[in-house]
């Protein structure tokens, strides 16, 4: 098709896009690259971190609220026999200052950021919007919204005064939204609000930036199954509730989150930005607006 339309235009030569594609490569590599995933305690997040390590990483700047949690993180990273270069970070993702700290310890330390995963959120309690306090409220909008904003605001000023780099971007963002910023769910109106938000701040941010060779896009989980989840004492059938109300009959798995914002933050991915990528056992598919 390439030959017959040169041809037909009278063109010496066409080059093929695709010959120096990245998508001509073979699995995901992340070797080079400077990562930082905030959330990076438990989780998705701490999944993340340990799949970009096992994936060539040997760049990570981890970050959660509690310490400890990051250090049994760096301890997972190391039970699999690989050793990057990992620097901790414990600080809360609502506060100005240690994200605008954040950022600039991320640079001191490795010289650049490449890829940026904002994990870190909260789901508050379970409650129709004539019982929500406004305190939990503002604590669902402070982390999700507000810190995810704050996050993006200092990683995109880095990545705009920083050079091409790896997988020739200036930098790639991978926001954590949820199935509940697309689909209504009655008792969880500040969670889904707080994650309609980061939706749209990633759909945003995706266009301005494009002709700055930053991409942006976000995953919408739907119920994954966690430590968090797991250990929490719940009772079977609600356990079993939460499996059957996808039409898979089952839990979405923390690696197959993190394996989801691999690919985007790849350069494998190097055509998607804006994007929202439903991992969700087809759940949105019951839930559609």
């Amino acid at each position: 098709m390439l030959r017959r339309l040169t041809k037909l235009l009278g063109a010496s030569s066409i080059a093929d896009p695709t010959e120096s594609s990245p998508q001509r490569k073979n699995g995901l590599s992340f070797g080079g690259a400077v990562v930082l995933v905030t959330g990076a305690g438990s989780g998705i997040g701490q999944t993340c971190a340990v799949q970009f390590a096992l994936h060539g990483c040997t760049k990570l700047f981890l970050v959660d609220l509690n310490r400890s949690k990051l250090e049994q993180t760096k301890a997972r990273i190391q039970k699999e026999d690989v050793y990057p270069q990992i620097e901790l970070l414990e600080a809360n993702v609502t506060s100005e200052a240690s994200m605008k700290a954040m950022v600039q310890q991320c640079v001191k330390t490795f010289g650049r950021l490449d890829i940026a995963c904002n994990n870190a959120g909260i789901g508050g309690p379970p409650a129709r919007t004539h019982e929500v306090s406004v305190k939990d409220y503002d604590m669902v909008c402070a982390v999700n919204e507000r810190g995810t904003i704050i996050c993006e605001k200092y990683e995109i000023e880095q990545m705009l005064c920083q050079e091409i780099g790896f997988g020739g971007q200036r930098g790639v963002i991978v926001n954590t939204s949820s199935i509940a910023g697309h689909c209504i769910i009655p008792t969880t109106a500040p969670y889904g609000a707080s994650k309609h938000a980061v939706n749209a701040l990633t759909r945003c941010d995706a266009l301005r930036h494009a002709k700055d060779a930053i991409r942006v896009n976000c995953i919408s989980p739907g119920a994954v199954w966690t430590p968090m989840v797991s250990e929490a004492g719940l009772p079977q059938q609600f356990i079993d509730m939460g499996a059957a109300q996808s039409p898979l009959k089952r839990y979405v798995t923390a690696e197959e989150a993190a394996y989801a914002i691999l690919y985007l933050a790849s350069p494998q991915a190097s055509a998607l930005s804006g994007v929202n990528l439903p991992v969700d056992c087809a759940t949105m598919l019951l839930r559609s607006l």
